[in-house]
């Protein structure tokens, strides 16, 4: 185990002899996977600006990697945390936003939409989040999961 007070980077794999951490973090950053440096801009700077939750923050970003990670696998997960929105919403606070606040963002729904490359039913999902309305974004993906195309992918 690591001690808080050890600089990760200069250790080795126990037993292993293997890269050191260091060398390991130069040829793969966890912190900035290819199948979210791709996409401009990327969803945690959009989630951080539309002041999303847990919940409907996971979901747009299982949506906007979709085409570059794991397809259908990831717009199941996004319907299942968009399912997990709404039944935590009706428990405890609203998770959308003040008008105020949809006023001051830097990042339209429309522009990250086209700049992902969604479909027309994928980006009427990134509104629905957008607004703070996991019913309706869950019930666009549903449908879309439902289409021929959405039945197509893998």
């Amino acid at each position: 185990m690591i001690s808080p007070f050890q600089d990760p980077t200069k250790r080795t794999r126990s037993g292993s002899g293997g890269p050191s951490l260091s060398a390991q973090l130069k040829t793969k950053d966890p912190s900035n996977p290819k199948h979210y440096t791709q996409q401009d801009p990327q969803p945690i700077d959009v989630i951080e600006d539309w002041k999303l939750n847990f919940h409907l923050g996971c979901a747009l970003k299982y949506v906007g990697r979709y085409t570059r990670k794991n397809g259908r696998e990831d717009l199941e997960k996004a319907l299942w945390y968009l399912a997990r929105a709404d039944v935590v919403e009706k428990r405890y606070k609203p998770s959308h936003n003040t008008d105020e606040e949809l006023d001051n963002v830097d990042y339209d729904p429309s522009l990250v939409s086209s700049n992902w490359n969604l479909p027309t039913s994928l980006r009427n999902v990134v509104d629905a989040i957008y607004v703070g309305n996991p019913l309706e974004a869950f019930d666009y993906l549903k449908l879309f999961l439902e289409s021929s195309v959405g039945r197509e992918l893998k």
